[in-house]
């Protein structure tokens, strides 16, 4: 859909506010997880993961990845390694990155509830 800006990192660093992930979920056809004040970071192209040590690939399609391990981590950091990818950076030294592309339909959605009535979301 289109490219990551800079303004997210501020946006999501914020948002994750040192608060653990409570919620993940990985299925045929996407990725959430949920942290703080964002309510749902949905991937539906593409996520790598590093977990305890080991490099997994997710792109549609059912797999084996132990997603559980994420749950009750925190994000130490944001980062954009190509304007394409956005990484969130673990306490554990765990990561999961996501995908966007320049396809004409959403890859990643992120969902910070609502302020004021309004529905505040990020759409990649």
């Amino acid at each position: 859909m289109r490219p990551f800006e800079e303004r997210i990192l501020a946006d999501l660093t914020r948002a994750f506010a040192s608060e653990p992930i409570h919620f993940v979920g990985l299925g045929a056809f996407d990725f959430q997880l949920s942290c703080g004040g964002v309510k749902r970071l949905h991937a539906m192209n593409s996520v790598q993961f590093r977990l305890a040590d080991q490099v997994y690939n997710w792109s549609d399609g059912p797999c084996d990845i132990p997603v559980w391990r994420l749950v009750n981590q925190t994000v130490e950091c944001v980062e954009l390694p190509s304007p394409h990818k956005l990484r969130l950076g673990l306490k554990s030294g765990d990561y999961v990155e996501v995908t966007s592309t320049l396809d004409p339909y959403e890859d990643v959605l992120i969902d910070f509830g609502t302020d004021d009535g309004v529905q505040i979301l990020d759409i990649y």
